[in-house]
């Protein structure tokens, strides 16, 4: 197909917040979120707008915890079908993000702690949507591991750190799935946008993984469109006429781009293109997509306690207390926010299903402080039934995309409400719904205790069949739980530098951490208890070439049929260089019958046993003992076998061990020994002046017209214009997200601001009325 230059520099650029643009002979890719339930916004206009009905499925935090890469990829042929039948040609899904700290307010669309985990789920993922002839957009490349700051922060990882764990889910989703698009994240990675990262999207991705799709900018977070090109991006989102192709023709004119990167660029949207064609073919069964997410949410709930509380019987009087069992918390906020086509709630469930019970809200779910009333009426009623279900978690408020959160605590109303409950009524049962761990200091006092994660609209239904033994509890936790906030690796460097994040615990992060340091938590990652139990036996390895086999027998010991999830691990016995104590290598979620026997086998690729080598920058097999061992959760190693492995003996890492200072204070990286690891300084906080398109507008208040721009901001706030943002995702964004504000702004506009903000106003003012005049 012949296009002209006009039309290639169009294909960089959407023609609106969702669809590319088109031509005659040329049509359009229209995209939409999310990763768990379409999001077709029904309006235009600035933050979180509502959308069309849809179904709304469980969130990545509670999916990951089945373990199931074959459930995931039945969720991907859920959603290829909806996006059939609403005329969607990419899914912005799924987000495969580390799960660096719990704190980070986007981890309910993240999967996991562990990468080999979340890379596995997302090729399934991305594997039972692309099949039925829908794209993916792989998410967030990469680094963005925190909220806070996201459009102008700096991600600072090691090299080692990043290639373990926080590019390597990308790149096994990118060899096993081949996902039409990537989206490149806001931050910035070492120094360098995302989007104009020429060595994280053409020299890894490309190069290295082979990854033949497009790179799409995450909404807004193009800095510099001439850059984003050269660095390896291909598509601009939102589009909208914003003067990007005036200045890719100006950079063509000027020698600043060649023509073979506008067409290198043009030639990845022209594939896409081609990709596409099945969206608006399909309907789809709604009654067979609502049970599906009933099925995923019972599949991967988690029982973290249980004293015999649990599975409840129908004959027993029930206490039902907690606002969330009449109005649930069952999905996440923000652009993966699904305007869900059918909801239910736990009151209704067990209304309809006969059962006896009593009901009392409990708690003010807007609120913190305890309501003393609430809280005695609530305890009446535990009294005087046979068990009380208190159905708890975050609010909404408490946890979403644009901010993180500020502390890991429940409400103080429904912890003291748990206390209470549970001091007079042994059989309490609590039902949690959160997006991620939260601290529970009434663990030991409740009789048991059910996490639900965000499990979708028809969660409470899920939740209802497995409290009363109609399905079997089988989940496993994909992140650990710590016991305090100050636990956790990143506590010490997730803070308020809006610029500078710095990775300083590298490659200990997670269980990695908690087990390698021997520190104590609530629940390790991999844990989940069942009605049924399970025994690991006869744990047999054989070395191939390329490979190690990995046999062990899994019986279902108890009277329940149930999923056993099986969790291989390895590590080194001698090794020469830091590494954790172990790592997940594979799983897998087996079904058994009450008795049934099955072998379970595995194949763990050598090049998953390699480690990677930042001074011959290159993946490196070491020679020596390796330990595999069978688990059902990263602390409960139930056998072990060892095997020699030849590989390398000169090996290298700059990382040591002793650089991590551990105590009850939690984890201390020094500057210096950060600066080793890193292999560069850290940079100091860039002065404010000169102003850039990438000044936070917190920043602007100093002059005249920064004061101007902040008394519309506000003004922008009062009137809520800015649909569901958090007031802090304002301030943090850079003067270029004025382009979202407006139709009529350029990037030239843009820079005339800029100018203007710099002390040259005539200059400026100028330059914003030519761009204002030609729109």
């Amino acid at each position: 197909m012949k296009l002209t230059s006009a039309d290639k520099e169009k294909l960089f650029v959407g023609a609106d917040a969702w669809t590319t643009h088109s031509t005659d002979d040329l049509p359009s890719v229209r995209v939409s979120d999310g990763p768990g339930g379409l999001r077709i916004e029904a309006v235009t206009g600035l933050g979180f707008n509502r959308s069309h009905p849809a179904v709304c499925h469980p969130t990545a935090s509670l999916l990951a915890c089945s373990f199931d890469r074959e459930l995931l990829h039945e969720l991907g042929e859920m959603l290829a079908e909806e996006c059939q039948a609403q005329s969607v040609d990419v899914l912005l899904g799924p987000g495969v993000n580390h799960k660096r700290s719990p704190l980070c307010g986007r981890n309910f669309e993240y999967y996991s702690e562990d990468p080999v985990l979340s890379g596995e789920l997302g090729a399934s993922y991305v594997n039972g949507l692309q099949e039925n002839g829908i794209g993916a957009s792989l998410k967030h490349f990469a680094g963005n591991s925190r909220e806070k700051g996201r459009l102008i922060s700096d991600s600072l990882i090691d090299e080692r750190a990043l290639r373990e764990i926080y590019l390597k889910q990308f790149e096994t989703v990118v060899r096993k799935a081949h996902p039409w698009t990537i989206m490149a994240a806001y931050n910035k990675l070492n120094g360098i946008y995302c989007t104009q990262n020429r060595k994280l999207l053409k020299d890894t991705a490309r190069n290295e993984w082979g990854f033949d799709g497009v790179f799409v900018s995450d909404w807004g977070a193009v800095s510099d469109p001439v850059s984003s090109m050269k660095g390896g991006l291909n598509l601009e989102m939102p589009g909208g006429d914003h003067g990007t192709s005036d200045l890719l023709d100006e950079a063509l004119k000027s020698g600043a781009l060649t023509p073979e990167e506008l067409d290198e660029s043009a030639e990845y949207m022209l594939n896409l293109v081609q990709k596409t064609g099945y969206a608006g073919r399909h309907r789809f069964d709604l009654e067979k997509h609502l049970d599906f997410a009933r099925k995923a949410a019972q599949q991967s709930a988690v029982l973290l306690e249980n004293n015999g509380a649990l599975p409840l019987r129908k004959e027993q009087k029930i206490a039902l207390i907690g606002a969330f069992a009449k109005k649930p918390r069952y999905q996440g906020a923000g652009s993966s926010n699904v305007n869900a086509v059918r909801t239910d709630n736990l009151f209704d469930v067990m209304d309809e299903a006969g059962i006896r019970f009593t009901y009392a809200a409990g708690y003010d779910a807007s609120a913190e402080t305890p309501s003393p009333g609430m809280i005695q009426e609530a305890v009446h009623l535990a009294k005087h039934s046979d068990c009380a279900v208190i159905v708890a978690g975050l609010p909404e408020q408490d946890e979403a995309e644009g901010y993180d959160r500020k502390h890991l605590d429940l409400p103080e109303n429904q912890n003291e409400l748990i206390k209470a409950v549970a001091a007079v009524q042994k059989n309490t049962v609590v039902v949690l719904q959160c997006g991620a761990p939260v601290i529970l200091p009434w663990r030991k006092e409740a009789a048991a205790v059910l996490c639900m994660y965000l499990s979708g609209s028809q969660g409470s239904h899920a939740a209802f069949d497995l409290l009363y033994g109609n399905a079997c509890p089988c989940g496993h936790l994909a992140e650990t739980w710590p016991l305090r906030l100050e636990d956790t690796p990143s506590y010490r460097y997730f803070d308020d530098d809006v610029l500078f994040v710095q990775y300083r615990e590298s490659i200990f992060t997670g269980y990695r951490y908690y087990d390698t340091f021997h520190v104590p938590v609530a629940y390790p990652f991999g844990y989940g208890l069942s009605y049924t139990s399970f025994e690991y036996s006869s744990l047999r390895l054989q070395e191939t070439e390329n490979s190690v086999k990995v046999w062990l027998d899994v019986k279902n010991t108890g009277s329940f049929k149930g999923r056993a999830v099986v969790q291989i691990y390895t590590g080194m016995t001698d090794s020469r260089i830091c590494r954790a104590d172990h790592e997940l290598k594979d799983f897998a979620s087996v079904e058994l019958a009450a008795g049934e026997v099955r072998t379970v086998s595995f194949e763990i690729p050598k090049e998953s046993l390699k480690f990677y080598d930042v001074i011959r920058n290159e993946w490196v097999l070491e020679d020596g003992t390796y330990r595999f061992m069978a688990a059902d959760h990263s602390g409960h190693m139930i056998l072990e076998e060892d095997l020699i492995l030849d590989g390398e003996t000169d090996v290298h890492a700059l990382l040591e061990k002793e650089y991590l200072k551990v105590d009850d204070a939690g984890l201390t990286v020094s500057k210096q020994d950060f600066e080793t690891v890193y292999a560069k300084e850290i940079p100091e906080n860039v002065p404010l002046f000169p102003f850039t398109r990438d000044t936070a507008i917190a920043d602007l208040e100093d002059t005249r017209i920064g004061r101007l721009i902040h008394r519309g901001v506000r003004q922008l706030l009062d009137r809520g214009i800015v649909h569901d943002v958090e007031e802090s995702m304002i301030w943090e964004a850079p003067v270029r997200m004025m382009l979202m504000g407006s139709h009529r702004f350029t990037w030239h506009t843009v820079d005339g601001v800029v100018e203007v903000l710099n002390g040259h106003p005539v200059k400026g003012v100028r330059r914003i009325m030519r761009s204002l005049k030609k729109k």
